[in-house]
């Protein structure tokens, strides 16, 4: 490869920008960038200015950027809970699949919307606040809050959310965990109405609870 490219860069006048696997004199495995740039003179290839540079590390670097990045992918696709990647201003990066079991959107479908489109109006306030401090530093992770959000239905689902500030790993982004707690919500209001019908019984009774 080497060969060809001085020689092009000879014949030619082409510069070329390579990285080359090399083995050392122990055996070893290493990468090398070469370039090289030609000097033209009346038409003709006098002179091949060129470089070599270790790149061993940054290659092993991109190696391991990669395979974390497969790994999280790996995670995030089997969970349960939807996983969000957001930018600092809301916009949706990356949804887990886990969205379309629960809300019943494409995980894809939404790349590129605001995350707060799809929260209920009467939350969205209370919501962005919490984001907007995050974003802000002043916690690198969230404390859980309650909301509802909206599914392809047009019905709103009840949601626990907590997020995480990843912008300064190879995620680059706020990760937001959400679970449906739907039914619990659901269960909690027919708990609350019968306490509250025995409360009106009792009062109107005249009886008094005592332990």
């Amino acid at each position: 490869a080497i060969r060809d490219a001085f020689d092009r860069a000879v014949e030619a006048g082409e510069s070329f920008d390579l990285e080359l696997r090399l083995i050392d004199d122990d055996g070893h495995e290493r990468w090398v960038r070469t370039q090289g740039e030609p000097r033209i003179k009346d038409g003709d290839t006098v002179r091949v200015r060129g470089s070599v540079q270790d790149v061993t590390e940054h290659k092993a670097q991109k190696r391991d950027l990669r395979e974390d990045r497969d790994r999280y992918r790996h995670f995030v696709e089997r969970a349960t809970d939807v996983i969000t990647v957001a930018d600092t201003d809301g916009t949706i990066r990356y949804e887990s699949p886990a969205v379309e079991r629960i809300f019943g959107y494409p995980p894809e479908e939404r790349v590129g919307d605001h995350v707060f489109e799809y929260v209920h109006p009467d939350d969205r306030q209370r919501v962005l606040d919490q984001f907007r401090e995050l974003v802000d530093r002043e916690a690198d992770t969230a404390e859980r809050i309650e909301f509802r959000y909206e599914g392809s239905d047009g019905s709103y689902r009840w949601i626990e959310s907590i997020g995480t500030d990843r912008t300064e790993t190879v995620i680059d982004g706020i990760v937001v965990y959400s679970r449906d707690i739907t039914d619990r919500k659901e269960r909690e209001r027919e708990i609350q109405q019968l306490t509250d019908r025995l409360k009106l019984a009792v009062d109107g009774a005249g009886l008094g609870i005592w332990d």
